[in-house]
Parts: structure tokens; C-alpha cells; sequence
């Protein structure tokens, strides 16, 4: 069985993909895969589910959704004994491993890659990486309007932005500044204020012999803060800059600008 958040929420089993087609028992869904295998009360569910906009029996409605839910589970697995919606007092648990879930392949994969970075084998840590952010197609929980979905969405953004500058910030470390400059530029392009992004798109157009085009990256981040901020570019920035200038070489990429979110 897999449950995927990243993308429309929906269950896969057996090769049958079945999407709950009621919002709310897909939003019951994602409220339980969030966290598997962990109680979540009434009141939360009906808050991640509802936010403001109660119905007038919520708990009725709930338990509404959750029989929808059951159902959508039945028929992505027939064979099942028992549903993995499973009730307790006050509240719902989804009995299933975390391995299960897409969000949670991602996030394991993401922490597996760190700790290979920062112990030092790159080529592990990317394969990683690459494999994190794989799990990625579209815009996580695409289906769902609650407010709840949204705070989801904005975080998992965060997380997902992070995961493809780790991946990059490995990436130069094995000397792929070549190749992975154009991702560095879609970065520096969705986080245009991001000295990280502007420290690590710096470093591989320096290093694939584009000095200019990285001491203009910097000139036109340094703008940007200024206008939008009032600030300069912090002192790491500004150490790279003078680095690129004097045509030194630059280190092996473990300095702070280089460390991952």
C-alpha cells in the first residue's frame, strides 16, 4: 500500500489507485497519513478538515468522513481483514508504518542524505537526494482547500526548496558545478533574496570559469537586498565576492554558506 500526499491525495494498492472522492475524507486522509500510526483527536481533525467553517454537526461529519474513508481503503484493498482507519476514544489513528506514506519516504531519505553529507560521502548523499526529491510531482496536497492544507503546502514548499539546495550544494562538492548550474539559477530565481542560493550559484559559475557572470550574480543580489531589505549581503557573501575577485580558489564547499537547512 502506499498513500501519496505529495501530489492528489489518494491510495495505491495491489496496482488500483483509489482518490476518496469526497475533500473532506481526503482531508481526513492527509490529517491521519500526516502523522501514522498516532492518535489525532476529534478537535484537531475537524480543525485541519473545517478550519472556520464548521458544519453544523461536526463530529457527525467526521464520523461521515471517516466512513467514507474506510470505504475508499476497501476498495483500493479488498482483500484487507480490518481498515487502517482505526477508531479510539475522542479521536481517529491511521494504523499503518510510516514507510507507507510518500511525505515520509521523502523526509526519511532527505535526513538519511544529510547525515551521509556530513559524514562525508557525497556520492551517497546525492543518490539520496536525487531519490527525495523523485517522490516530488506536482504541488503536495493539490486537492485540498482547507487552511490547514495550505500552512501544509507552504511548509512542505520550505522543505522540498531545501532538499534541492542540499542536493546542489553536494553536487559542486563532486564537481558537477557544470551541471547543476541551471538548477542553482531556478533556485536563485524562486529565492532571489537567498544568500545561500546566491553563495552557491557564485561558486559554480566560478568554478566553470564564469567569473564575471558570478561577480555580476552578486552585484544584482546585493541590489536586490539593498531595495527590498535595506541591507547588505552578510559577511559570507561578501567573502566569496572578494575571493572570486582576487581569482583565488575556493574551498571544498563545507564552509557555513554551503551547510544545509
Amino acid at each position: 500500500m502506499e498513500i501519496y500526499l505529495l501530489s492528489s491525495v489518494r491510495v495505491r494498492c495491489h496496482g488500483a489507485t483509489v482518490r476518496p472522492e469526497s475533500e473532506r475524507a481526503r482531508g481526513l486522509l492527509a490529517a491521519l497519513a500526516w502523522q501514522p500510526g498516532q492518535f489525532v483527536s476529534d478537535e484537531t481533525a475537524i480543525r485541519q478538515i473545517w478550519g472556520d467553517e464548521l458544519p453544523q454537526h461536526p463530529r457527525d461529519s467526521l464520523y461521515t468522513c471517516a466512513n467514507r474513508l474506510r470505504q475508499a481503503f476497501s476498495r483500493a484493498d479488498p482483500a484487507a481483514a480490518e481498515s487502517p482507519v482505526r477508531r479510539e476514544r475522542g479521536g481517529y489513528l491511521l494504523a499503518i508504518e510510516p514507510s507507507v506514506v510518500d511525505l515520509h519516504r521523502f523526509r526519511c531519505s532527505l535526513h538519511r542524505a544529510r547525515s551521509a553529507a556530513r559524514l562525508g560521502d557525497d556520492a551517497t548523499a546525492i543518490e539520496l537526494f536525487d531519490h527525495a526529491l523523485a517522490l516530488w510531482q506536482t504541488v503536495p496536497l493539490p486537492d485540498l482547500g482547507s487552511d490547514w492544507a495550505a500552512r501544509a503546502r507552504t511548509q512542505l514548499q520550505h522543505e522540498y526548496s531545501s532538499a534541492r539546495i542540499g542536493r546542489a550544494a553536494t553536487g559542486l562538492r563532486l564537481g558537477r558545478h557544470v551541471e547543476d548550474t541551471p538548477e542553482l539559477y531556478g533556485l536563485a530565481r524562486e529565492h532571489p533574496l537567498d544568500e545561500r542560493v546566491a553563495g552557491l550559484l557564485m561558486t559554480a559559475l566560478y568554478r566553470g570559469g564564469r567569473r564575471q557572470d558570478a561577480l555580476d550574480h552578486y552585484a544584482d543580489v546585493r541590489s536586490r537586498l539593498v531595495g527590498e531589505l535595506g541591507t547588505d549581503p552578510g559577511a559570507e557573501l561578501r567573502d566569496l565576492q572578494a575571493r572570486i575577485l582576487r581569482h583565488e580558489p575556493l574551498p571544498d564547499g563545507r564552509e557555513p554558506l554551503m551547510v544545509f537547512a
